[in-house]
């Protein structure tokens, strides 16, 4: 593996973990605003329930984007199926004679 591709690899891996943060961290935030609303919770029920949302949000974008990927792929094995039986041989054109 040459080193622009070690980059292509890093900066994937940068930007599937940024992402990752960004839905968990937003788990985080509307979980964390919905137990400050309730009344009655102790800090610790109220600690699983931030735990319990975070962990079942991340599972359901983990679900989704499975759910796109395999999609986006079958999409591609499609085209590239659709495509490479179709290609179109071009036979070159004669030029007309100009009489």
């Amino acid at each position: 593996m040459d080193s622009s591709n070690e980059a292509e690899r890093g900066l994937t891996d940068i930007e599937g973990f940024l992402y990752w943060e960004a839905h968990r961290r937003t788990a985080y935030c509307r979980a964390t605003d919905f137990v400050s609303r309730v009344t009655g919770l102790s800090e610790t029920q109220k600690a699983e329930i931030e735990s319990w949302y975070v962990r079942e949000q991340l599972r359901v974008c983990r679900s989704i984007t499975r759910h796109i990927t395999d999609h986006i792929t079958a999409v591609e094995e499609h085209h590239a199926k659709r495509y490479t039986s179709c290609a179109v041989v071009r036979t070159p054109r004669r030029r007309s004679s100009p009489l």
